[in-house]
């Protein structure tokens, strides 16, 4: 979710009013269109970075299974202990 005061946001808002005929613009200035599309270009390279770091469905599946197991692991040697406990007794 984007910020609503970031300053992609506000050259976003501003450009809409520009091309709509507001505030004195000409809208049509091509190194704005230019720094609009290098902005643009950050943000889908800042969302892909991110997207590398992400785990996926198989990820977090194979985790699952792991803990799972090893609870249950942990459990056995829990009684195992215990009953060892129990039988010294």
């Amino acid at each position: 979710m984007t910020d609503p005061t970031s300053p992609f946001r506000q050259r976003e808002q501003t450009s809409r009013r520009q091309l709509a005929g507001e505030g004195g613009g000409n809208g049509g200035d091509y190194g704005r269109l230019l720094e609009r599309i290098h902005d643009v270009e950050t943000v889908v390279a800042r969302i892909d970075e991110r997207l590398g770091t992400t785990a996926t469905k198989a990820d977090l599946n194979e985790l699952k299974s792991d803990m799972l197991k090893w609870c249950i692991l942990t459990l056995i040697a829990a009684i195992a202990a215990v009953a060892t406990i129990m039988s010294i007794f």
